[in-house]
């Protein structure tokens, strides 16, 4: 084993056999580096720009959703354009996703929006045919 400083967060970590080629700490910060050219530094910069919030729904990271990584603090996601690969800000994982699905679907936004709008109108409690031709039954209340 060999001591080694992480070229992203400048954190050791110990190599897991003396020739290895590794020069992370951790996935995170491979990925830090790897995926969008950011230090560990300028992460956490952005995170205190943003006052540790998401970007769009102001929500701390992991509220509202499930840690797929118990064992891992949960953080913000970084928001990139696909196409330029240019870093945009820091998302909630539910935002990030509702974000990359509206980037690859044409008029997702317009088309989640006119879905939430056609569900959302007072029946009064009657039964209709959904505009997907299922039928519901909505209650006030």
């Amino acid at each position: 084993m060999k001591i080694r400083q992480c070229r992203v967060c400048g954190g050791t970590f110990e190599t897991p056999y003396p020739r290895s080629r590794q020069v992370y700490c951790g996935d995170f910060c491979k990925r830090l580096w790897a995926d969008y050219r950011l230090t560990l530094t300028e992460y956490q910069l952005m995170v205190i720009n943003q006052n540790g919030v998401c970007a769009i729904c102001q929500s701390p990271p992991g509220s509202g959703e499930a840690n797929s990584r118990p064992d891992e603090k949960p953080r913000l996601a970084i928001d990139h354009d696909h196409k330029t690969k240019r870093v945009r800000g820091l998302l909630c994982g539910l935002c990030n996703r509702a974000l990359g699905r509206a980037d690859v679907v044409p008029n997702w936004l317009d088309r989640a929006k006119a879905y939430l709008e056609s569900t959302n109108r007072d029946t009064k409690g009657l039964s209709e045919l959904s505009p997907y031709g299922v039928r519901s039954v909505r209650t006030n209340g």
